[in-house]
């Protein structure tokens, strides 16, 4: 399992590299480090994944949260509980 995830977004057919998120474990906590692609950055129509949060810059950002080492917009995205059950339902059914 790899601990680098890109993260793409489809725009006019087309996936697009956003960024990258970086997992970081430390025991006992796990971090995330996400930064944007540079050619995100330089795309004439880009914009932040979360302007709050992930504001659209160079810079890296960590993340680290009780429940969570995943940004908030990344992790919106992502499978959750209910989904996984879903799925589980309908390959046994």
């Amino acid at each position: 399992m790899s601990d680098l995830i890109g993260v793409y977004m489809d725009i006019e057919n087309e996936a697009r590299l956003v960024g990258r998120c970086r997992f970081i474990t430390k025991r006992p906590h796990a971090t995330s480090e996400f930064r944007y692609d540079p050619s995100w950055l330089n795309y004439q129509s880009s914009f932040a994944l979360d302007p709050e949060n992930l504001p659209l810059t160079d810079e890296p950002f960590y993340t680290r949260t009780d429940t969570s080492c995943l940004p908030g917009a990344i992790r919106d995205s992502a499978p959750d509980r209910w989904h996984t059950e879903n799925c589980d339902f309908r390959q046994r059914g």
